[in-house]
């Protein structure tokens, strides 16, 4: 008799079964093996990968403060523990800020920005006028490449963006 079994870690996390990286497999139906039988078990086809979160408070990068003001009031941002590529970091700091309401007008653009420029390895980050990014309380800054500071528009210029 064969028997195909399927072990896959997608969405453990999510569904609180255990970690990803648990293969603890507990079958609903116990699978009897009768002792008096030799039996052998072949893998047809495996795919493995590792991966781990690149900002998690184990890591205590996952906060971060921007200020709308001057640094008069600050906002904290805290992510959510997870893989971010710099596009998702991005993206996750415009999340909070148009649920904040810190957009601007057209809705669309924002007044921090990173980019990851490819050419040199560098993060970009953009910052307007009278907003301010600290990457002082943790060690965000550390994992985009910047050492702890305030990031100003006014650092480098009224017009140039903020650049390591």
């Amino acid at each position: 008799m064969q028997r195909s079994l399927r072990f896959s870690s997608k969405n453990r996390d999510k569904a609180g079964i255990s970690k990803a990286h648990d293969f603890t497999i507990n079958f609903n139906a116990v699978l009897e093996l009768s002792n008096d039988m030799k039996h052998e078990m072949a893998i047809n086809r495996i795919a493995v990968t590792y991966s781990w979160h690149s900002i998690t408070p184990e890591y205590t990068n996952n906060t971060i403060k921007y200020s709308t003001n001057g640094g008069t009031n600050w906002e904290t941002i805290t992510f959510v523990n997870g893989m971010y590529s710099y596009t998702d970091i991005d993206d996750y700091i415009h999340e909070h800020m148009k649920k904040k309401g810190h957009v601007k007008a057209d809705n669309k653009t924002y007044s921090i920005n990173l980019t990851f420029v490819l050419s040199t390895y560098k993060v970009v980050i953009e910052v307007s006028e009278n907003y301010q990014l600290d990457l002082r309380n943790s060690k965000f800054g550390e994992l985009i490449g910047f050492e702890p500071k305030i990031i100003t528009q006014t650092e480098y210029g009224s017009k140039l963006p903020n650049i390591i």
